[in-house]
């Protein structure tokens, strides 16, 4: 099970730096016949990328290690906040991310990755 859901945070970790699900609802629609990336000076159409970008993973375990390996051919910059993280810790990594994907099983303890309102 830990290989779908991977596979589905990296998906939503694309839609989010580069508005993939968008893009392909344009294409299907027919009203954009490529990616805009293509064209030339459109600063209207550029878009962000996985290639660079800080990922926050907050939990550590079987499926946050099948989430690495599926970003690193991207290029991410893979950031892992574990249960160990103090809440100071958590603050200063949240700050550096582009994208969060929130991996938390429901038995893990926490002391510094708390819940929060």
């Amino acid at each position: 099970m830990d290989q779908p859901i991977a596979e589905f945070c990296v998906l939503c970790a694309l839609d989010a730096r580069i508005g993939l699900r968008r893009m392909d609802a344009k294409m299907r629609a027919a009203t954009l016949w490529r990616p805009p990336f293509y064209e030339k000076n459109s600063a209207a159409h550029a878009h962000s990328e996985l290639a660079g970008a800080t990922v926050l993973l907050i939990g550590a375990g079987r499926i946050g290690a099948a989430i690495v390996a599926r970003l690193e051919p991207f290029g991410a910059v893979v950031e892992v906040a574990r249960s160990t993280t103090t809440g100071e810790e958590l603050d200063d990594c949240l700050r550096r991310a582009d994208v969060v994907i929130v991996v938390r099983g429901r038995v893990m303890s926490s002391t510094g990755v708390e819940e929060r309102p």
